[in-house]
């Protein structure tokens, strides 16, 4: 069981909140992509593996790197609650740059770079809710 006094905390709440909106961004971004590339570009996911593997390959680096330099920060002095809150941030504000780049793209390619940027980034914003 839970501790009632955890639930008490803030900082707990905002990890749950913060998990939960990576979480929905994600899916939400996944389910979208096969519709986009077959409604905007007339691609077929099946005839072009790498466009779809790209943005899975670039979520697997966002992970990695936000929690080593997540990882550092937290090393070399800064408090956990203020990498959190940075690396949180920068990943989704960077997840919805990149999204909306590719949302505007000319060609399937540039949106398959756009789109993997912005998984990058969704993926590095976990190390907004990980790092402790």
């Amino acid at each position: 069981p839970i501790p009632k006094r955890l639930l008490r905390e803030p900082c707990v709440w905002a990890i749950f909140a913060g998990h939960v909106g990576c979480n929905y961004a994600w899916y939400v971004m996944l389910s979208w992509m096969p519709t986009f590339f077959k409604g905007r570009y007339d691609l077929s996911l099946e005839g072009s593996p790498l466009i779809l593997a790209a943005p899975y390959l670039a979520s697997w680096a966002g992970g990695v790197l936000g929690g080593r330099v997540s990882d550092a920060l937290v090393a070399i002095g800064y408090r956990t609650r203020h990498v959190r809150k940075v690396v949180h941030v920068a990943g989704a504000l960077g997840n919805a740059f990149f999204l909306q780049l590719a949302a505007r793209s000319s060609t399937s390619a540039s949106a398959a770079v756009w789109i993997s940027l912005g998984a990058f980034m969704g993926r590095m914003q976990n190390a907004g809710y990980w790092v402790n």
